[in-house]
């Protein structure tokens, strides 16, 4: 929490509003109010991925095509992988990959491109082992749940980010324990209204640090 004197975040933010059990993080970091303002209880709501083993999850309801492109999917990651153990590069490797596809169909679906950048591939990839390499993940359209991540959590990084001499939000992240969360994760789970407010916040504490660093610097000249 900010200490005294230290008003960098007061001011006439609103007071939080949302589940009870997300505290007020700190002053000038409330969250707008508002229904759907605060999605906390979206990551301690969401259980954990259902364990599905066998064939990919895609329903008989679905083109084809989607069933063909989890398999390519997995067949590209499978290839990683070997790749992967002989010092090859992932993005390397997912942009031979992005060639060899580039241009061709689906053989389910022949008017349908397959569609798989080196980006694209490059992000599936990871997040296909982040997840603990289900299938789930494979299957078009999928949303990743964001789980692990507590109210209790994210209100310590908030409380973070307004401490004394925090100017910016990886700084406060550090100061976290070891969560195995990153910090790109963690500041999703922040309305974006209120990481507008602390970047403001904090590219005002490192002005006025640049400021007094330049001030000192010129009183010693005039010394």
């Amino acid at each position: 929490m900010l200490g005294a004197g230290h008003n960098i975040f007061g001011g006439d933010q609103p007071s939080p509003s949302g589940p009870s059990c997300v505290k007020a993080p700190a002053p000038g970091l409330a969250a707008p109010s508002g229904p759907g303002a605060l999605p906390f209880g979206r990551a301690a709501s969401d259980g954990p991925l259902p364990a599905r083993a066998g064939a990919l999850p895609v329903s008989s309801g679905q083109p084809g095509w989607f069933r063909e492109r989890a398999r390519i999917l997995k067949r590209v990651f499978s290839c990683i992988e070997k790749r992967k153990e002989r010092g090859q590069a992932v993005r390397r490797i997912c942009a031979h990959f992005a060639r060899r596809w580039h241009g061709k169909t689906y053989r389910s679906a022949p008017g349908k491109a397959i569609r798989l950048s080196c980006v694209r591939l490059v992000t599936l990839y990871y997040r296909y082992l982040r997840s603990g390499k289900r299938p789930e993940i494979l299957a078009l359209g999928y949303k990743v749940k964001r789980t692990g991540i507590s109210p209790a959590l994210i209100c310590r990084f908030l409380d973070e980010c307004a401490a004394p001499g925090i100017c910016s939000m990886r700084e406060a992240w550090q100061r976290l324990p070891p969560a195995g969360i990153s910090m790109r994760l963690l500041v999703g789970m922040v309305p974006a209204e209120t990481r507008l407010t602390i970047r403001r916040r904090h590219q005002a504490r490192r002005n006025l640090r640049a400021q007094e660093a330049a001030t000192a610097r010129f009183g010693a000249y005039q010394i």
